[in-house]
């Protein structure tokens, strides 16, 4: 009975610290470019203080902290905010300023023009490279060159 209660308690032990130490949003791809976030060692620390995650939030965690829905990141509110007050919105520093990116999807804009939106030194340059044709419109500016 004491090796059955023994082990049982180990693997309690044993999944609670999986679970608590497992990242919770950079593995799953529920934000985009959060591995190209420059000034960061990691993606843990584009939301945590810390670079190995847990603990304390920045500026931007925070942000996603407030805008979970069901435990996951609603990215079409978190988009539209300026967490780090340097006028310009989470969705432009992480390439996409317009939230046509969705989970699973390739991360967007230019890895190169991606900003930090938890540190307001951490401002885009220029445009985000994120080129967006829809058919509809496309068409209709081919046809108005031939009016």
């Amino acid at each position: 009975m004491r090796k059955s209660v023994a082990g049982v308690l180990a693997g309690v032990v044993a999944v609670f610290g999986y679970a608590v130490g497992r990242p919770t949003f950079s593995s799953l791809g529920l934000l985009p470019n959060l591995g190209n976030v420059p000034g960061t060692a990691t993606e843990c620390q584009v939301c945590h203080v810390s670079a190995g995650g847990g603990g304390a939030l920045n500026a931007f965690g925070g942000t996603v902290q407030a805008n979970l829905t069901g435990g996951v990141p609603d990215w079409s509110r978190i988009r539209v905010l300026d967490s780090d007050g340097d006028g310009y919105s989470n969705g432009q520093e992480l390439g996409d300023p317009l939230g046509y990116w969705q989970p699973g999807q390739p991360n967007p804009g230019l890895q190169t023009k991606i900003t930090n939106p938890a540190n307001a030194m951490s401002k885009p340059t220029g445009p985000s490279g994120v080129q967006i044709v829809t058919t509809p419109t496309a068409w209709g500016v081919i046809k108005a060159l031939f009016r």
